[in-house]
């Protein structure tokens, strides 16, 4: 929803793709609300992709008529790891600007693709991490380290929540399990250096 809330900016210079900002967002905002079960508002978002690009063959096979209409096809809609990882820097965004429930809803349905997929876990329970919600967060962190005891990401975020919720003694074994050769290892040294 950020990339549609943009507009255009005064002064832009450089390479820009305008349906970045209206089509695509929509037909993923369709695609991930179809995936969750919330029809009426894929095919809203659906709509308005194609009042962007009139006759387009996604919107064209992928139209909806009011609640009942059959699901979209899921090979349609694909989504490659360069738009997971931009679906996840925007609702890591949302988190650090306060739209809590605007970024669980990114991270939920990017589940919804990719069930058990660990970085929209991560994702999920940073979410839970910026509104003091430690228990749930860690929660959801001890179900990525279940399936991968090594995962940086997932390590560095376990830290960071027992850190914040006043668990030093475990933020202190989180950031020690980091392998450390990685970017977490060093996000987890200079939360301790200033903790």
């Amino acid at each position: 929803r950020q990339a549609l809330k943009t507009g255009r900016l005064a002064g832009e210079e450089g390479f820009i793709m305008p349906e970045y900002r209206d089509y695509i967002p929509y037909l993923q905002l369709c695609v991930c609300h179809d995936r969750m079960g919330e029809r009426k508002k894929a095919c809203w978002y659906n709509e308005l992709a194609e009042r962007c690009h009139p006759g387009t063959e996604a919107c064209r096979q992928e139209c909806c008529d009011g609640a009942v209409s059959r699901p979209l096809k899921r090979e349609r809609y694909m989504v490659s790891e360069r738009q997971m990882a931009r679906l996840l820097d925007l609702a890591n965004l949302a988190c650090q600007k306060g739209l809590v429930g605007e970024a669980r809803t990114i991270f939920q349905a990017v589940l919804a693709l990719r069930p058990g997929f660990a970085p929209a876990l991560v994702g999920l329970a940073f979410s839970h991490v910026v509104v003091d919600d430690f228990d749930t967060a860690l929660t959801i962190l001890d179900q990525v380290l279940a399936d991968n005891a090594a995962d940086a990401d997932a390590l560095a975020m376990r830290g960071l929540a027992c850190l914040l919720a006043g668990r030093r003694g475990e933020a202190e074994q989180a950031f020690a399990a980091i392998p450390q050769d990685c970017a977490a290892a060093d996000m987890a040294r200079a939360v301790m250096e200033v903790a």
